[in-house]
């Protein structure tokens, strides 16, 4: 379900919307990018982390070979990747991943070729496509496998999915449009000329936002007890559990199903009965635990601090046209290997162009692409993905897994003489 991360996004967005008079043109960008999601984009991505400190951290759930690898990951993702690519819809879009330094990965014999490792990633509805320009074909991930060892019906499924989404998005327009909390640290820095990768420049207003642990757990009991009095998060929450509870009932009928009114009502009730629990909980949890105690005690734990930096750059139209953020967190390991508090986080960027004239996306065809099961069943579809290439490496071990899997059940039914079902689990399905 990856074009739901679009609403995520938001939903994370929803931060940094105060009602102060700077962080308001970051609010109504928010809800001005909602109703305009086709665009073409380009920025970077890399981990802030001390890897070396890192790597002294004990891991019992890894062996030594699994640390070096994921020491191996670290060290690109400090290094960086670069990001390319357009969004068509909320449904559709096309990424590129390029690596800025894959030497850790060549290391490893996880890449070779004259040019840098790198990966396409295609969102097409409820399938996601994958390559490296090594690869001869596209890994197709399509959220709609799992259902195919079930008795839900898939056009049923997607009928649901489209219809939470509209409410989603529904809600969150009008949410973001009023949500009231001001936030402390918030600068107008005046305006900048953002050039462009297609050449033009625009003038953009600078709005920097910094938060730290304090302020998070301010801002989170106040979203938390404005959720319990707000009218609309309790009828978009009545409208969400409504909506379950007709798909579970369409999916598995009982012997006497309900009216759309009766599960309304019952939806209501629960509902009610959850805002009155948070309410209670709420009241009770900041008497215990005022914000300055909680951070302490989170001090006391290790986390020693929560730092996030924004930078938004919008465009006189509202639409954002650049965004940074830097998110940092430090804390004490405790542990003999480390010594000093460890500090670790992301920095990314962004340009943002093309707003309503983004091209089209071409797809792959069926003979294009391999799906999970296929190598699953035929271990010659792993020919596809070059030996020397990192996707080649996660689908091989990912096969072996499956494969140990079903050798278990074949012995544990074999024992007790019956048939093993056959498993093909799918992969873990991004989330929309």
């Amino acid at each position: 379900m990856l074009k739901k991360g679009s609403f995520l996004l938001l939903a994370m967005l929803l931060l940094l919307t105060g009602c102060s008079g700077q962080a308001a043109l970051v609010r109504d960008s928010v809800v001005a990018t909602i109703d305009k999601p086709n665009y073409e984009f380009q920025g970077s991505l890399k981990l802030l982390a001390d890897v070396d400190k890192l790597e002294k951290l004990p891991d019992a759930s890894m062996t030594s070979d699994e640390k070096k690898e994921m020491t191996t990951v670290l060290r690109a993702l400090a290094a960086g990747v670069t990001l390319q690519g357009v969004q068509t819809d909320l449904h559709h879009a096309k990424i590129t991943f390029t690596a800025n330094d894959d030497k850790p990965l060549r290391e490893k014999n996880l890449w070779t070729g004259d040019k840098k490792a790198a990966a396409d990633l295609l969102i097409d509805d409820t399938k996601l496509y994958v390559k490296s320009p090594i690869d001869a074909k596209y890994l197709l991930i399509d959220n709609t496998s799992p259902l195919q060892n079930t008795e839900i019906d898939a056009k049923k499924f997607k009928d649901f999915q489209d219809k939470l989404n509209k409410l989603t998005l529904e809600f969150l327009k009008k949410y973001i449009s009023k949500y009231g909390y001001t936030l402390s640290q918030v600068k107008n820095l005046g305006t900048e000329t953002v050039k462009l990768p297609n050449g033009e420049s625009v003038q953009a207003t600078h709005i920097a936002i910094s938060l730290d642990m304090k302020e998070l757990i301010k801002m989170f009991y106040y979203t938390a007890n404005d959720a319990t009095a707000n009218a609309d998060v309790r009828a978009f929450a009545i409208d969400v559990a409504t909506l379950f509870s007709k798909f579970e009932q369409d999916t598995t009928p009982p012997e006497k199903p309900l009216t759309d009114e009766q599960l309304r009502a019952e939806a209501t009730t629960s509902v009610d009965m959850g805002i009155a629990f948070l309410k209670g909980w709420l009241a009770q949890t900041q008497k215990d635990y005022p914000v300055d105690k909680v951070v302490e005690l989170a001090k006391q734990e290790g986390l020693l601090a929560v730092n996030l930096d924004f930078d938004y750059l919008i465009g006189s139209d509202k639409l954002p046209v650049s965004q940074k953020a830097t998110v940092k967190v430090t804390f004490d390991p405790k542990v003999e290997t480390v010594k000093e508090p460890i500090t670790i986080g992301f920095e990314s960027n962004s340009l943002v162009w093309n707003y309503g004239k983004a091209p089209q996306i071409a797809y792959p065809n069926a003979t294009e692409a391999v799906t999970l099961d296929t190598i699953y069943k035929d271990e010659k579809a792993l020919g596809n993905f070059n030996e020397k290439g990192y996707l080649y490496a996660i689908l091989k071990s990912v096969k072996e897994n499956h494969d140990e899997e079903q050798k278990y059940w074949d012995d544990l039914y074999s024992d007790e003489g019956e048939a093993a079902p056959v498993t093909t689990p799918a992969a873990p399905a991004p989330t929309k």
